[in-house]
């Protein structure tokens, strides 16, 4: 992996979606932070440098809208792409917070673009 690639923050309560998109990044050079705790990424961010994020909308005990709202109160700046089997149910106040948002259906190739789309502007 590059000295200079970027980190990706992948947040998911379901460890086959994280799987999937840490393969889906390592392959085309991306560093991963994969956690299914929605409640530590906000810590972490203090921690670590991130450059996007990708985050479940729906997770048990913090919903991917709050953890946004979170993200964006430490890091105004910071792309974040919200994905979920359901987006008709993502309410617009937070559609607003985040840069996209991504039906799971649509598949990594999908992602991959978003994300490599938001990495470039």
């Amino acid at each position: 992996m590059r000295e200079d690639a970027k980190t990706i923050l992948c947040v998911d309560d379901s460890p086959a979606s994280l799987g999937a998109w840490i393969e889906l990044f390592d392959r085309f050079g991306y560093r991963t932070i994969a956690t299914t705790d929605p409640q530590a990424v906000v810590p972490l961010l203090s921690c670590v440098s991130v450059h996007l994020a990708i985050l479940d909308y729906l997770m048990p005990g913090l919903d991917g809208g709050t953890l946004a709202a979170g993200i964006r109160e430490r890091c105004p700046l910071l792309p974040i792409v919200l994905t979920s089997n359901r987006v008709a149910d993502v309410p617009a106040q937070v559609r607003r917070l985040v840069n996209a948002v991504l039906p799971k259906q649509d598949g990594l190739a999908a992602l991959l673009r978003v994300v490599q789309s938001l990495l470039l502007s």
